[in-house]
């Protein structure tokens, strides 16, 4: 047999010339898809935060185990070691619960959850522009107190 025969015999591993692949042709003409990019803007990663915020978890509590979301895992990981004495968390847990009982006393009026609070700030002459520091004056208190 002649060289030129072989060329175009077509065994195992050795397609035909015409359907060989051509010097400078991609076997895989568009490429592979990009990777869809995200913003990091704030809006992007708020909504980020909210979405994790509500996965559920499992926590260990003095009750015992309870599922309840990350947000709530978080808030009560922080209270507990606020209550271990930990004065950065302390600090931050007061001024969580002060926002908190602000919001109570002032949008959910109807609710009571907060019985000697209104009265604290009867007897101390609070005004409204500074609630929030007699708040915090008095759950300081509070929590000395139980020490």
């Amino acid at each position: 047999m002649s060289e030129e025969g072989n060329e175009d015999e077509v065994v195992f591993r050795k397609p035909p010339k015409q359907y060989r692949w051509m010097p400078g042709v991609s076997g895989n003409p568009r490429g592979r898809p990009r990777k869809q990019r995200r913003a990091h803007i704030p809006s992007q990663v708020s909504m980020d935060a909210l979405r994790i915020m509500q996965i559920k978890v499992n926590v260990k509590t003095p009750e015992g185990e309870k599922e309840m979301t990350i947000m709530e895992a978080t808030l009560f990981s922080l209270a507990m070691s606020a209550i271990k004495g930990k004065a950065a968390h302390m600090k931050l847990w007061l001024r969580i619960m002060s926002v908190a009982l602000q919001d109570n006393i002032f949008y959910n009026k109807q609710l009571g959850m907060i019985d000697g609070l209104p009265k604290f700030l009867r007897e101390e002459g609070a005004h409204e522009n500074n609630n929030h520091a007699l708040i915090l004056d008095m759950l300081a208190n509070q929590s000395m107190r139980s020490r």
